[in-house]
């Protein structure tokens, strides 16, 4: 099992303690999933499938202030998985 501390730890190390939403390169950002394959030691990868983890690319891509994020566009009531992506 991995615990939190291992995933703060890698994310702290290897990605300046920020994930990034989208899909990233593998010497540079990493989303949630992207971590999970680092810290798992299985290849690059953002698919939940791969992790053996639920989907959390909806959640890591929330747009957020603190990373500078322009808030989502009002009234569009679109799933986030149609909404263009961001990043």
């Amino acid at each position: 099992m991995i615990s939190e501390s291992q995933l703060q730890s890698v994310l702290d190390q290897r990605f300046g303690g920020m994930l990034g939403r989208g899909r990233h390169q593998e010497n540079g950002q990493a989303c949630a999933l992207e971590l999970l394959s680092v810290v798992q030691k299985i290849p690059w990868t953002d698919s939940p499938q791969a992790t053996q983890t639920f989907d959390l690319r909806a959640l890591n891509d929330i747009p957020t202030s603190d990373r500078g994020d322009p808030p989502p566009h009002e009234g569009d009531s679109r799933p986030l998985s149609k909404r263009p992506h961001i990043g």
